[in-house]
């Protein structure tokens, strides 16, 4: 799991609620902001996934999908939720 963001307090809190890492996302220049990224990974994903999916509007779908990813074996059925996670992050949204 991996949250990017601007403002890296927000992340650091992530990092003492459920460990994992904040690192440099992109460094910056004239034409983009400095970003960081904080990740973690298995159970602990699993617990800030679910204390976070009450409160995701436009990445529900995907949270949702990442907590069914962990319960299934590698084989066939992951490599589908893989493939439904990548057309949710393609997905325009309309006004």
């Amino acid at each position: 799991m991996r949250i990017t963001n601007t403002y890296k307090p927000a992340l650091e809190r992530f990092q003492q609620l459920f460990g994992g890492s904040v690192d440099i996302h992109n460094a910056g220049d004239e034409k983009s902001r400095l970003s960081w990224v904080w990740r973690t990974y298995g159970k602990r994903a699993e617990d800030a996934l679910a204390a976070i999916e009450p409160y995701l509007v436009e990445k529900g779908p995907q949270a949702y999908l990442g907590k069914h990813f962990r319960s299934l074996p590698k084989g066939p059925d992951r490599d589908r939720v893989v493939q439904a996670l990548t057309l949710l992050k393609r997905t325009t949204h309309q006004r």
